[in-house]
């Protein structure tokens, strides 16, 4: 069972994201550090794994996440899917295990490894939703 993060504290925490393209990791990182604010956890750093076919104890990014958890820069990790770094949730629970006994904690913030992806249809819908919203005021409706 994953240990739950500490609540009601600032808790430094470093983000791990592991994806072999750049639109993918730089989506991945945005919402995990949307993740970590809403939370009011400072980020010390975000690290970046491209190669998730490697073993785990292998990637140079997740030796520098468990560098700073060990150093006390981070005492948690926040990272996107189990899937993202290991192959099944006994093995995801157990990974949490050893990062508890590192004083820290490990979260991932969805169960699926689904990579988030944005189209050109989602470009056009946020460009309609400023043009539509350009000019009001919520206060008083249309600007003159």
């Amino acid at each position: 069972m994953p240990i739950a993060p500490p609540s009601g504290r600032r808790v430094p925490v470093a983000l791990y994201i592991c994806a072999a393209e750049d639109d993918a990791a730089a989506l991945i990182t945005e919402h995990l550090q949307q993740y970590a604010h809403a939370r009011d956890w400072p980020v010390t750093e975000a690290v970046r794994d491209q190669d998730g076919s490697q073993p785990l104890e292998h990637r140079p990014g997740w030796t520098r996440v468990v560098s700073l958890v060990t150093e006390g820069t981070a005492r948690g990790i926040v990272a996107f899917s189990p899937a993202a770094l290991t192959t099944g949730q006994g093995a995801f629970a157990a990974l949490c295990q050893r990062v508890a006994a590192d004083g820290a904690f490990l979260v991932a913030t969805h169960a699926s490894g689904v990579i988030p992806h944005r189209t050109s249809q989602d470009a056009a819908r946020r460009h309609n939703l400023a043009d539509a919203a350009a000019g009001w005021l919520f206060e008083e409706g249309p600007a003159p």
